[in-house]
């Protein structure tokens, strides 16, 4: 379980490589969507009859490839590094981090040596019928009839139970069992390809051919997809000017649109 706001953010972190997917892909459809649209209505006729050369049709077609190419650079050469640093760097500290989220209701919970079980949960944070038992060298079992956890201590603060150990029964009013040293420290964060910058991908640290040859390529990728982007605009604005089709063959010109950036891409 996450809060909204550790949701939102992931959600925002991501965006900008669900942009560099979506973006080629809206440009050629968009741009594809006037030019063909304008077949239809005869308008293109009307450009064409009127003086008109393929250039200056094409002009505004061009303009919006030139844009959305110089939008994709800032994205793949800035923000998408910038981006996926952050979600990586969330996303392993609320993997990593404990809280009274792993406590859930009505599963057993192991911590190393120890189990814990909460029968309910409610949502203002208080714990009902709360059972932990200790099976390390000196087992003992706390049954209490209800707590609460504080994260910040690592605290589960039990009220009105018992403890059972070496066949002996001890009941409290309150007892505050610590939690501390039960998890294991969260692993190094490896540092991925995507989260570096695009000179850091140019000038990579010594390490192994492999791992430098995925630098490279990725480097190589920020770069070909802003170029993707204007390709699949001019392939939007060549496709409808230069091949004639009939009326009743236009229904393809989509087909062929989709299936040759398919292939490029």
């Amino acid at each position: 379980y996450i809060g909204f706001s550790e949701y939102l953010a992931l959600i925002t972190f991501i965006l900008p490589d669900l942009l560099v997917v979506i973006l080629p892909l809206a440009v050629l459809v968009g741009v594809a969507f006037v030019y063909i649209k304008s077949i239809n209505d005869h308008e293109m006729v009307v450009w064409q009859s009127s003086g008109m050369t393929n250039w200056q049709i094409a002009r505004p077609g061009i303009v919006v490839g030139i844009f959305g190419m110089l939008f994709s650079f800032l994205i793949n050469l800035y923000l998408l590094p910038i981006a996926l640093q952050k979600f990586r760097f969330l996303e392993h500290k609320l993997r990593h981090e404990f809280s009274s989220s792993i406590l859930d209701e009505g599963q057993f919970t192991n911590l190393r040596n120890l189990m814990i079980y909460i029968k309910q949960k409610e949502k203002t944070g208080e714990l009902k019928g709360i059972f932990i038992y200790h099976y390390g060298d000196d087992p003992y079992a706390v049954i209490a009839q209800s707590g609460r956890f504080d994260a910040n201590s690592m605290v589960l603060q039990l009220r009105n139970g018992q403890k059972q150990q070496n066949q002996k029964t001890i009941f409290f009013d309150n007892l505050e069992y610590a939690l501390h040293g039960l998890l294991d420290n969260a692993p190094e964060r490896i540092v991925k390809p995507y989260e570096k910058s695009i000179q850091d991908l140019f000038n990579p640290p010594e390490m192994e051919p492999a791992v430098t040859a995925q630098w490279k390529s990725e480097a190589h990728q920020r770069i070909i997809n802003p170029l993707l982007v204007f390709a699949f605009a001019l392939l939007a604005i060549a496709l409808p000017l230069l091949v004639r089709f009939k009326r009743q063959e236009r229904k393809w010109l989509w087909l062929a649109l989709l299936s040759i950036a398919g292939l490029i891409q």
